[in-house]
């Protein structure tokens, strides 16, 4: 791959500069060879080879349950990499991303955010999964700057701590007001007691409890230990409880157990699952047991058809140019680390590289209109993700066109055909 991207550089100039790649809040070129106002310059279009480059540190599931979506986020953060790097780096000095393995495993994404700490580095990009995120998170009372890439995480305000993508809460909210919207008012759950589970469970629960779905009723919550082997019991109480649709919060070798006993099951309601799940790779590997009617709550980076033409859906657009002139079809696995990859980058052009953890973390705060692939963020002391319902939207799997089609507007509202 790292011949690919050498290969490439050259054609991500050409790509942005058409495709208005606006991830650091600018508005749209007039001319083609123009760049946006406020991006990264456009000369030096490369970082010269003998300037050391500042290491930003990440910490990614590259193994464990969690791989399929760490080894996304991985290739992201290189692929970011080479596209800042051919743009000028941070104001001239080249970028690299450090990425160790935390094996989606709490414990060890401790030890090694313990070690970077003791570095006293200001900044690590991950975990992507809930539990380590969670666990890492903890430690940074006193920074570095923890910018987590899970909806999961809930940031508290004026921490060290950050996290983009939608939450689970809005995505939350946007299924169900597409599933009212589509008169599926009688709701059931099924998620595991793990992290991720507990987090889904509270979203739906903080979802339906909203005025605005005083229709619907969450008829039945179902829960499972994520390491058993099935849920066939689980199943066949939401099918005796007359739920018209289910949302199954739920990734890794859970959500394959969840499935399996979806399918195996003969449950035919629709499904909703968190865009954890919403990459190619696990809806290949999931074919055989897939729900008939399978919903993703998802950012934006998927709805880009259905975006109104602004500086949002050319952020989209960029991002889908840069992968596709890699011959890679991006999802979900991709966005998170490459917004928070940019959302530092344009902190640390402001800050110069000497930044400490708690200057870094006042000039993320001081983002504004930045135009993610997730999203557009306004970031704040008080919130450190910067996005909200109205950055969710509802997706299609649809196994026959092998994409995610986009079946609702912003936050939730079902489109018409």
């Amino acid at each position: 791959m790292l011949n690919d991207l050498t290969a490439i550089r050259t054609r991500w100039i050409e790509i942005i500069s058409v495709a208005l790649f606006v991830l650091a809040g600018c508005a749209a070129p007039t001319a083609p060879t123009a760049p946006p106002a406020t991006a990264a310059p456009a000369a030096p279009a490369a970082t010269t080879s003998a300037a050391a480059p500042y290491t930003i540190n990440a910490l990614m599931p590259l193994t464990g349950q969690g791989a399929f979506l760490g080894k996304e986020e991985q290739q992201s953060l290189q692929v970011y990499e080479s596209y800042v790097n051919a743009h000028g780096g941070i104001n001239g000095t080249p970028v690299h991303f450090a990425i160790q393995d935390d094996q989606t495993d709490p414990k060890v994404a401790v030890q090694l955010a313990t070690d970077l700490i003791a570095k006293k580095v200001p900044v690590i990009i991950g975990p992507a999964i809930t539990g380590p995120a969670l666990a890492v998170a903890a430690l940074a009372k006193n920074g570095p700057v923890i910018y987590t890439t899970t909806p999961g995480v809930k940031p508290p305000p004026n921490s060290y701590v950050y996290s983009t993508s939608p939450d689970t809460y809005s995505l939350i909210q946007a299924i169900i007001q597409f599933y009212r919207e589509k008169g599926w008012t009688k709701i059931a759950s099924l998620t595991s007691t793990d992290a991720s589970g507990q987090d889904g469970m509270k979203g739906i629960q903080n979802a339906v409890a909203l005025p605005a779905n005083s229709s619907v009723t969450l008829v039945d919550q179902e829960q499972f230990d994520p390491t058993a082997s099935s849920v066939a019991a689980q199943v066949t109480k939401i099918k005796d409880s007359g739920a018209q649709a289910l949302i199954m919060w739920e990734t890794g070798t859970p959500a394959t157990t969840a499935f399996k006993g979806i399918t195996q099951g003969g449950l035919s309601i629709p499904v909703v699952t968190t865009d954890g799940n919403e990459t190619f790779a696990q809806m290949h590997a999931y074919k055989d047991f897939l729900p008939a009617q399978l919903y993703v709550g998802s950012p934006r980076f998927a709805a880009a058809d259905v975006m109104p033409a602004g500086p949002a859906k050319d952020a989209v657009t960029a991002f889908n140019q840069v992968f596709q002139a890699i011959n890679v079809k991006p999802d979900f696995g991709q966005t998170p680390a490459w917004d928070a990859a940019a959302i530092v980058v344009a902190a640390l052009k402001k800050t110069g590289l000497n930044a400490d953890a708690t200057q870094l973390r006042d000039a993320i705060d001081q983002i504004k209109g930045l135009e993610g692939v997730d999203g557009t963020y306004n970031l704040s002391p008080t919130d450190h993700r910067g996005l909200g319902v109205n950055d969710a939207y509802v997706v299609q799997w649809d196994a026959a066109k092998d994409a995610f089609v986009p079946v609702s507007g912003a936050g939730g509202t079902a489109l018409t055909k």
